[in-house]
C-alpha cells in the first residue's frame, strides 16, 4: 500500500468506524505518513498502529512487535517484578531476529506460550496487555502480520489501561501523557522502519 485505498481497508478488515473516518477525512489516496499524522491528530493511535505492520516485511514486523512490547514492558514489571515471562518472550523474539532458525522459532513460541499462561493469571488489564505484547512479539517467529499487529495493539491498550487505572488524578495525568508518548514513539518507529525498507 503506497496509498490508502478503500480496497485495502476492505481486504484487511478495517473496522467500520476507522474506514468511515478515513473517508470523511479524505485520507483515501493519501500516503502512510499523511494517514498516521491524521490518526495522531485525532487521537486514533490504535488505528495508526494497526495500519503500520501491513506494510512491513516479516523481519521488520518482528522488530516492530519487539519495540511495541518493550515500550510497555515496564508497565507489567512494575506490577509483577518477579515474573520475567514477558521479558523472556521478547528475548526469544530478538534471538529469532538475529538467527531465524526453526529452533529459535520454536523457542520463541514456547516463551510466548509461557508469557500468555502467566498473563492469564494476572489481574489488571494494563499488565495483561503488556504481557500479551511480549507474547505476540515472540509469536512473530512463527506467524506473520497478525502477530505484529496484535503486539502493537496490545502495547497501545496496555498504555491506555495504565492511564485509566491510576490511583489519583495527578498520577492519571502523568500516565495519560506517558500513554501518548508511548503511542507516538511506536508510530514513529513503524514509520522509520517503512522508510528504511524503500
Amino acid at each position: 500500500m503506497k496509498k490508502l485505498t478503500a480496497k485495502f481497508l476492505r481486504q484487511h478488515n478495517a473496522c467500520a468506524e476507522a474506514a468511515e473516518w478515513a473517508r470523511k477525512n479524505k485520507l483515501i489516496g493519501k500516503g502512510m505518513k499523511s494517514v498516521t499524522d491524521a490518526c495522531i491528530k485525532d487521537n486514533h493511535y490504535k488505528w495508526a498502529v494497526w495500519l503500520l505492520p501491513h506494510e512491513m516485511n516479516k523481519k521488520n514486523r518482528a522488530q516492530f512487535a519487539v519495540f511495541c512490547a518493550e515500550s510497555v514492558l515496564p508497565i507489567y514489571e512494575v506490577k509483577y517484578p518477579h515474573n520475567n515471562a514477558p521479558r523472556l518472550a521478547i528475548q526469544a523474539a530478538k534471538e529469532w531476529l538475529e538467527n531465524p532458525t526453526k529452533d529459535n522459532a520454536r523457542s520463541a513460541k514456547n516463551a510466548a506460550d509461557a508469557a500468555a499462561y502467566s498473563a492469564a493469571d494476572e489481574a489488571t488489564a494494563d499488565a495483561k496487555n503488556a504481557a500479551y505484547a511480549a507474547v505476540y512479539a515472540a509469536d512473530i517467529a512463527t506467524y506473520s502480520t497478525e502477530a505484529a499487529k496484535n503486539a502493537a495493539y496490545a502495547a497501545a491498550y496496555s498504555a491506555a489501561y495504565a492511564a485509566h487505572s491510576a490511583p489519583d488524578e495527578a498520577t492519571n495525568d502523568a500516565y495519560a501523557a506517558n500513554k501518548t508518548e508511548i503511542n507516538k514513539n511506536i508510530i514513529q518507529f513503524g514509520l522509520d522502519i517503512l522508510s528504511e525498507e524503500k
